[in-house]
């Protein structure tokens, strides 16, 4: 048998009859929350981008700064860091702590 006091009865034919525009899923946009995500975004684009440029720039010196292989050297960079940045397929060895493992 199902009890339910009159007030917690109440407040579920209450939710049951809320209108769809009060529900956490209709909120409208933060627009505050949304221009942080522009500025973070724009970070890590002029972060991106300046390793890409010290990156080419090394390849460059390699090569004896030579003119004329500046595409090159950019997208070479550009290949390098995208190598660097995925991650392996084995991923790094977790121990159940949650550290990383280490050879004893």
């Amino acid at each position: 048998m199902n009890v339910q006091s009159p007030k917690a009865e109440r407040r579920a034919r209450k939710r049951l009859t809320l209108p769809i525009s009060e529900t956490v899923a209709e909120a409208p946009p933060d627009s505050d929350a949304a221009q942080l995500a522009a500025v973070d975004a724009e970070a890590r684009s002029a972060d991106h981008e300046v390793r890409v440029a010290l990156a080419a720039y090394f390849i460059a010196e390699k090569r004896g700064f030579g003119p004329g292989h500046e595409l090159d050297d950019w997208l070479a960079a550009e290949a390098e860091l995208a190598k660097v940045a995925q991650p392996s397929p084995a991923g790094p060895a977790v121990s159940m702590r949650g550290g990383r493992h280490e050879d004893r």
